[in-house]
């Protein structure tokens, strides 16, 4: 598995100001990093990355840059054609404040990161799309039964649900007034 670039000594060190989530991951992956910018991201190698909100995993995948950089979506930015860039963007635009940490795990090939991809799932969660009640109900409050809807058809889409509603924007599926009530809790992207 990855290796740490930290002695043991200075990862005791760090644990005590690093936070319960940080502490879980490098129990299973010493060589984990913290990362604060997509630059930090290598690329061409595989990672598992996970993304963190208030000490939770939101999100724990694997792959290469491409997918790994969802982990920097927020309210403006979305990662095209990721499951879980309109989770974030609801997240980050309906949730509250709240301290986000974002992990990559660099690993030597596919099968190492789904190795840990699997140990991470277990051990701290991350592969879900279920959104607590509170955000649900702040995100569709004042839309009316057509956008509501769509907007759950989104949220549960097994692809890209917001690239399902650009598609079905283009299409003619969704109308004006619905478009512009789902831009409006979304803003662009």
């Amino acid at each position: 598995m990855a290796e740490s670039v930290l002695a043991p000594d200075q990862r005791v060190a760090r644990r005590g100001r690093i936070g319960v989530i940080y502490e879980r991951i490098l129990e299973i992956a010493p060589g984990a990093e913290e990362i604060k910018s997509l630059g930090q991201i290598p690329d061409e190698r595989w990672l598992v990355y996970i993304l963190a909100r208030n000490n939770k995993a939101l999100v724990c995948g694997l792959g290469q840059k491409n997918r790994a950089r969802v982990i920097f979506d927020d309210g403006t930015q979305s990662t095209p054609n990721h499951i879980k860039s309109l989770f974030i963007k609801i997240i980050h635009r309906h949730g509250g404040p709240a301290h986000w940490q974002r992990f990559i795990v660099p690993c030597a090939s596919r099968a190492e990161a789904s190795a840990l991809e699997k140990l991470f799932h277990a051990a701290i969660g991350g592969n879900t799309s279920q959104l607590p009640q509170e955000i649900v109900d702040r995100l569709k409050t004042g839309l009316n039964q057509t956008a509501s809807m769509v907007m759950d058809m989104a949220r549960y889409s097994a692809f890209s649900g917001l690239r399902d509603l650009k598609t079905w924007r283009d299409v003619g599926i969704i109308d004006n007034t619905t478009w512009e009530q789902i831009t409006d809790r979304l803003g662009t992207w």
